[in-house]
């Protein structure tokens, strides 16, 4: 009897032992090891694969000068309409004040950018036309300028845009405020007279 209680003891013992070295393996595949999968290329490059990409602080500050570059733009843009629209509101102010047949925008909106382009001011343009033609008050063809160029315009559109730059360019851009000087390069008989109304009434603009 004893025989037979060690060898079943021994056989007990032999079966939970292979029993638990079963458990132990079936556990192992089932849940690897940590230091297992640190170590395993496989599962690191997968975990950084979520991971996002370095900050590149260069790409971060080169777009934030172009934005302030965008805003500075943004900002001298709306500064020179403003400017432009004071200039136009002045002009048309002026010539209402002269009960001039030109008291429009359009007129005025003509005078300033033409003005501009060719490097004048636009107030030495609007002197000039109150010399030649009372502020239009006296046109010939709608030429306020007194420009002897030939030509007869079909209406102050017309005619604003052709002597306007012409006006400009060769007269109020060379001369300027030196108002004795340009009333003799206009050939204005009384300069001395001329040239004072000129810079009184550019003075007033």
């Amino acid at each position: 009897m004893r025989e037979n209680f060690s060898i079943y003891l021994r056989l007990g013992v032999s079966i939970v032992i292979t029993i638990l070295i079963l458990f132990s393996i079936i556990n192992q595949r089932n849940f690897p090891d940590v230091s297992t999968q640190k170590l395993n290329p496989q599962f690191t490059s997968q975990k950084n694969s979520i991971l996002l990409p370095p900050v590149d602080i260069s790409q971060i500050q080169a777009a934030e000068v172009r934005q302030a570059e965008a805003n500075q733009r943004k900002l001298e843009e709306e500064l020179k309409r403003k400017e432009r629209e004071t200039k136009i509101q002045r002009t048309l102010s002026f010539l209402k004040t002269q009960h001039s047949p030109v008291a429009n925008y359009e007129i005025a909106s003509i005078i300033v950018d033409k003005s501009a382009i060719y490097g004048a001011d636009f107030r030495v343009v609007v002197a000039i036309m109150g010399v030649e033609s009372g502020f239009c008050n006296a046109s010939f063809h709608y030429n306020c300028f007194g420009y002897l160029n030939g030509a007869e315009y079909g209406s102050y559109l017309e005619a604003f845009n052709d002597l306007v730059p012409k006006v400009s360019r060769q007269y109020a851009a060379k001369f300027g405020w030196n108002f004795e000087a340009l009333a003799k390069a206009y050939g204005q008989v009384n300069w001395e007279y001329s040239s004072g109304n000129m810079r009184r009434w550019a003075g007033s603009i």
